[in-house]
């Protein structure tokens, strides 16, 4: 398939979820956005970081100018049976257009993306063909086009100005990189852990002269970015970087996401253990990836580059109680440029990107709650289906769903999957050589993929 194909299937794809798709509670927050705006526009800049709503801000316009000209608007959420009621206080489902009016940068997003992906991998290979391969694994990737078209979620912006970073890094444009990466922060505070590899690879690339000035000018540009955004917002940040790093219970649960800390779904009395131990799982692994990465030789910036950003963002989703399925879509380009080097599995790549997707099916039916108007009995169908999967729950008064017993054991399942396939990426991405583990994992958990791709091209040719 080439690269054209391929860009044209997946905005196709995109475009048919949009209106249809979205997380209900995801998305009635960007309507309360919107509803907020509409009556006090300084609304959209009373919390940091902003950048996300401040994006949709025209998107909002657009959107109020296509309600009233076609009188598509959100319902109450009221009129949903109580079996399809998404609770969590959600009182409006925002309806089609209003999705697919939001998800609009999102979908632009994605494009820039694949193209930046294109221009890294070419930059770093000379090899146009692996670049369009490379482009053509992220754009086409399951979980990218769901969480982008399906639930609504932003993360391939950040991810798109990380990449942009790493492009002018490795170009040597310093200035341009450090705005990009502030650009990035701004619109989610992760990639901040992005500065530790990139002052690594500015010293170590820089001759004697030059290295303290790299790093002092990478720094200057890029705190002078954040904070003429962040000024007003001075005060607040402390405790949002204390927020970040403080492992917290999820409604009484210790852990919840694609982590081994799933497990507290069933065991939810490990939340008195939760402060000690992900705190030391924390600087071990850190402190582990720091060492890691400041034995690369960075004699090839960009695959080097890559394997120290996505060796902390691996070290994060070993070590935290908390990795929303979306927090991979951080990781995947740094993953295929990884996998196009031959660094690690390809295996590994789908089988991280499946397991999150099928996690992120866990909101089912709820995601289709915007088509309730004409497909009312097949939604109530669906939503008999997973009930077993359920418990309705009240916590301070707000009724929330949280899975039963065997919703739990699935979610724990998928949980200490992924946990396992972030630790064998990490243990290749660093070169540990433990063949007789390894090995085994390999063969367990890799050996169905291998075998589906020698099929494949047994028949293809």
């Amino acid at each position: 398939m080439n690269l054209r194909k391929a860009i044209a299937i997946g905005i196709l794809i995109r475009l048919v979820l949009m209106p249809f798709f979205a997380h209900p509670y995801d998305v009635f927050a960007w309507y309360s956005f919107y509803l907020q705006a509409s009556n006090d526009i300084s609304s959209l800049v009373m919390h940091f970081p902003h950048l996300w709503k401040i994006t949709l801000f025209p998107f909002f316009l657009a959107y109020s100018f296509l309600s009233e000209l076609t009188g598509l608007e959100a319902f109450s959420s009221e009129i949903l049976p109580s079996i399809l009621m998404p609770r969590w206080n959600i009182e409006f489902i925002p309806g089609v257009l209003f999705n697919f009016v939001t998800k609009i940068p999102i979908f632009f997003s994605d494009l820039a993306l694949a193209f930046v992906m294109f221009k890294v991998v070419k930059h770093s290979t000379g090899n146009k063909d692996l670049a369009e391969k490379a482009a053509i694994l992220l754009y086409l990737n399951p979980l990218l086009i769901w969480i982008s078209a399906g639930r609504g979620m932003w993360d391939s912006i950040p991810t798109l100005f990380s990449m942009v970073s790493l492009y002018f890094l490795s170009t040597r444009k310093i200035a341009f990189s450090a705005i990009a990466l502030a650009i990035s922060v701004l619109y989610k505070l992760y990639t901040i852990i992005f500065i530790i590899p990139i002052i690594l690879f500015l010293f170590r690339r820089s001759n004697q002269k030059e290295k303290n000035l790299s790093v002092l000018k990478f720094i200057i540009i890029f705190v002078s970015t954040l904070l003429l955004d962040a000024i007003p917002y001075f005060s607040l940040i402390p405790t949002m970087v204390t927020g970040l790093v403080t492992p917290t219970p999820f409604f009484g649960l210790a852990g919840f996401g694609l982590t081994y800390w799933s497990i507290s779904t069933l065991v939810p009395e490990l939340s008195q253990f939760l402060d000690l131990i992900v705190y030391s799982i924390i600087i071990f692994m850190f402190g582990l990836t720091l060492y890691k990465v400041n034995r690369l030789s960075f004699d090839k910036p960009i695959l080097n580059l890559s394997i120290g950003m996505l060796g902390f963002l691996l070290a994060f989703f070993l070590s935290f109680n908390f990795v929303a399925e979306h927090f991979l879509i951080w990781a995947l380009p740094f993953i295929i440029i990884i996998t196009i080097e031959k660094k690690i599995e390809t295996g590994l790549l789908w089988f991280t990107s499946l397991t999150a997707l099928i996690y992120a099916q866990k909101n089912f039916p709820y995601y289709l709650l915007p088509t309730y108007p004409w497909f009312d009995s097949v939604l109530e169908y669906f939503a008999r289906l997973v009930q077993p999967f359920q418990n309705v729950i009240v916590v301070e008064g707000e009724s929330i769903i949280m899975p039963s017993l065997s919703g739990g054991f699935i979610m724990t399942l998928l949980g200490i999957l992924s946990s396992v396939f972030f630790l064998i990426m990490y243990l290749e991405l660093f070169d540990f050589h433990n063949p007789n583990i390894l090995r085994h994992l390999r063969r367990t958990l890799l050996g169905p993929v291998k075998m589906l791709e020698k099929k494949f091209r047994k028949e293809s040719r």
